[in-house]
């Protein structure tokens, strides 16, 4: 191989001594790759000097073998990597280990969530039922280890740069009163917006003139829903959504300002895996953003303050457990799947860790964009409206707590019945005894 930089890499075990059915395969399969691919030979030692960072494998393919002396490197990686792009390749003879490529560990404090994102199954004798239930993904089964193959494979998984991908993203910006919040709200988005979108304002019955500056502005990308009173954060962005048109909804609260290039960021970051369901920002405010920034400017450095952060996290992403509403970033298909906001949460808050959980349920990941700022006031209509944001909280956190603990009751008590799982033993088995 070239002195060049590394179009992706191969995490392979060390060959075994003894010349079996996996060590020839391997050989076979080492040979088959095609030109880019750094070869990187483990024997499950995580601290090895060898190993590349784990910054260095971001966005870039990689094919894992697996092997028990491969999956402590892989899981090393997912814990300091923003994001792997990853193969399983599957050889007959393999060492019996836990299959990594339909894992899904649903806890976050004990590993981010590992997946592949396509499966190479040289063995054809593997059953590949139910182990790819949880996550259905694209699996390649193959006869024999075909050099051409695997060239034509490799060459779909070097995927354009994420700022070509141009769906349309629909910004749902919800608002009661505060207008001059909303006002900079809007001009941010449009100044600051990349590709293709549209804008929904969903004017909660507001009464300081926010509806005729929206139609003020005349802007065809731009248009107004106006409720005759405040129905609350849910269900004024589900309603914003079901008129929506775009690929992606994008609920942004009316006291945030975005950022250059923002959008096609975000986007960028939805599309890097089928398995994304959500994307998120960094921010200014900690317990609003998994990524915040204390000392951010609050007004007029915010975007050159944001173009440092986008350089310095250029191409980065953190797996995170939830994302907060104030700029969420979700695919249509999602949603198609696990349905709108629960709008029992009345004015809002909890509304969207509830979202978060229904989404990590149904097997999607969440991301925060590293690279991308975007400030936010926080909790500026409350205060604007005369709200008690505290009280609020606490209800709706007790409302989340009750609906989700009752759901776990309901599933435990369906077990409550054990001899519902009896099976009667065949007539003949009880004769043989």
């Amino acid at each position: 191989m070239g002195r060049g930089l590394a179009q992706g890499y191969a995490l392979v075990p060390a060959p075994p001594s003894c010349q079996d059915a996996f060590a020839r395969r391997l050989k076979q399969f080492l040979r088959a790759l095609p030109p880019g691919i750094k070869i990187v030979t483990v024997n499950g030692n995580i601290r090895d000097s060898r190993l590349p960072l784990a910054d260095d494998l971001h966005g870039l393919p990689l094919l894992v073998v697996e092997h028990p002396a491969t999956q402590p490197i892989l899981f090393h990686w997912a814990y300091h990597s923003s994001f792997l792009s990853l193969v399983a390749v599957r050889l007959p003879g393999a060492p019996e280990s836990d299959s990594f490529s339909g894992h899904w560990m649903p806890s976050w404090h004990s590993s981010p969530p590992v997946w592949a994102e396509e499966v190479w199954d040289f063995s054809r004798d593997l059953e590949v039922g139910d182990r790819f239930r949880l996550l259905p993904r694209r699996v390649f089964s193959q006869a024999k280890i075909d050099g051409k193959w695997i060239a034509k494979r490799w060459s779909g998984l070097r995927r354009p740069p994420r700022k070509t991908r141009r769906g349309l993203a629909s910004i749902i910006i919800p608002c009661w009163n505060g207008l001059s919040y909303t006002k900079q709200c809007l001009a941010s988005v449009l100044k600051r917006t990349d590709g293709p979108h549209e804008i929904i304002v969903v004017d909660n019955g507001s009464v300081d003139g926010t509806a005729r500056y929206v139609r003020s502005l005349k802007n065809p990308k731009i248009r107004l829903i106006r409720n005759s009173d405040n129905r609350g954060f849910p269900r004024a962005v589900n309603q914003g959504m079901r008129a929506a048109k775009g690929d992606y909804f994008v609920w942004l609260n009316s006291d945030a300002i975005v950022t250059d290039g923002w959008l096609g960021r975000m986007v960028g970051w939805a599309e890097r895996s089928s398995r994304v369901g959500a994307v998120g920002p960094s921010s200014n405010m900690p317990g609003i953003s998994f990524q915040a920034y204390e000392g951010a400017p609050k007004t007029g450095k915010i975007q050159s303050f944001a173009k440092a952060i986008s350089d310095i996290n250029d191409g980065r992403s953190m797996w995170v457990p939830l994302i907060t509403g104030f700029c969420f970033l979700v695919k249509r298909e999602a949603v198609d799947r696990i349905g709108f906001l629960d709008e029992r949460f009345g004015l809002g808050i909890y509304e969207d860790y509830d979202y978060c959980l229904r989404l990590r349920q149904a097997g999607y990941a969440l991301l925060t964009a590293q690279d991308v700022f975007v400030h936010h006031a926080w909790h500026k209509t409350f205060e604007h409206n005369g709200l008690g944001g505290p009280a609020i909280a606490a209800n709706n956190r007790d409302l989340f707590i009750h609906k989700w603990c009752r759901l776990a009751m309901d599933f435990l008590d369906g077990f409550g019945n054990s001899r519902a799982f009896m099976l009667k033993t065949p007539g003949k088995l009880r004769r043989s005894r």
